[in-house]
């Protein structure tokens, strides 16, 4: 992150979810934005997490922060917070996904607005489970605007 105006920090608090936090670092790892460090911190997994993180490890972007009794998610992105640097941080949860062009966006966002100290980004659900599949928007206005699917969104397939 050398040379970055706003160095980024994506959290990633996780226990005993292996089997969904693939995509969610998936989804770190396809931004167009290469430039973030990622903190997976294991509030006390026991269903193999530690061995799936740990080879992420490789890539310098990356730490596994490993905790050995759980604290809860709270106390995991409070741990992450301790230690990094960065100036700003994501807080991603293990079973969400970010856009591939959210870091590139929050970046735009933070050059064009230095006065900013708090971004809050909206919310996208995919309801797989619907038939059709389909997807809503909510942004946070004076509380949960609930909007349905706009007509420019597909069906999610």
């Amino acid at each position: 992150m050398e040379g970055s105006l706003e160095s980024v920090a994506i959290v990633v608090p996780t226990c005993n979810r292996a089997r969904l936090l693939p995509r969610a670092l998936h989804s770190v790892f396809q931004q167009n934005d290469h430039d973030f460090e990622l903190i997976v911190v294991d509030d006390g997994s026991r269903d193999g997490t530690s061995g799936l993180v740990a080879p992420l490890t490789r890539d310098s972007r990356v730490r596994v922060l490993v905790l050995e009794r759980p604290g809860g998610v709270s106390a995991a992105r409070n741990r992450a917070i301790e230690a990094t640097a960065c100036d700003w941080i994501v807080f991603l949860d293990d079973d969400d996904e970010l856009a591939p062009d959210y870091l590139a966006q929050l970046r735009t966002l933070l050059h064009s607005r230095p006065e900013l100290g708090l971004v809050w980004a909206g919310i996208e659900r995919h309801h797989h489970n619907r038939n059709p599949c389909s997807c809503e928007t909510l942004v946070w206005q004076d509380s949960w605007d609930g909007r349905s699917p706009s007509s420019d969104r597909k069906s999610v397939v």
